[in-house]
């Protein structure tokens, strides 16, 4: 039998946000085997780590994380908005080396929003941990692999840019995170984001 494991989930809106995702066609996440009551999901275990902690981030990687989120994103558009995942954070992005596989993880905190406000979130956990030339390159190489029913938007990116970073240091800080993972690169990284251009 499959190894397994239960996903109980805090509240009923994490339930049913979670239940949703499972249940839809999106490729990229564990497999639901059965559904517990009260508020638990068995999910199928799948191998593979937190994708920024590999040794080789590779270009294959970026292309691969790119063309899961537009899958996501693409689940529900409605005026503008889509199904964001919210809670980007690496250890609910896993990177499976040997099946050179991404698998997103924890959709408790799922809404609709803009994609810009998901990917602008995610990128920040990049700008903390990459070179700037590193940086900018797998930026520009997630946007070519970006395929969503919504065009990204030049002002909007730049609005909601600065509200995920009010949010992400909000976040850093409430967890004592805000200075563990600074590099020489960070404010640079940041700054490249406002002058991004979109494919």
């Amino acid at each position: 039998m499959p190894a397994t494991i239960e996903k109980a989930c805090r509240t009923n809106r994490a339930f049913l946000n979670e239940r949703f995702v499972y249940e839809s066609a999106f490729p990229d996440k564990p497999e639901l085997v059965e559904i517990r009551r009260p508020r638990t999901l068995v999910l199928r275990r799948i191998d593979g780590i937190p994708y920024l902690d590999a040794v080789d981030i590779s270009d294959l990687m970026i292309k691969k994380l790119a063309q899961a989120i537009a899958k996501l994103h693409s689940i529900t558009h409605l005026d503008e908005k889509v199904l964001c995942h919210w809670d980007n954070q690496p250890r609910n992005i896993l990177w499976d080396e040997k099946k050179q596989k991404i698998t997103l993880l924890d959709f408790e905190d799922i809404r609709l929003a803009p994609p810009e406000a998901d990917i602008a979130h995610l990128f920040l956990f990049w700008a903390e941990v990459m070179t700037s030339d590193d940086f900018s390159r797998r930026v520009e190489l997630f946007f070519r692999n970006y395929k969503s029913t919504i065009p990204l938007n030049a002002d909007r990116w730049k609005n909601e840019l600065r509200k995920a970073i009010n949010r992400f240091d909000k976040r850093r800080k409430k967890y004592s995170k805000l200075e563990k993972f600074v590099n020489q690169s960070k404010m640079q990284n940041r700054k490249l984001l406002y002058e991004v251009n979109f494919p």
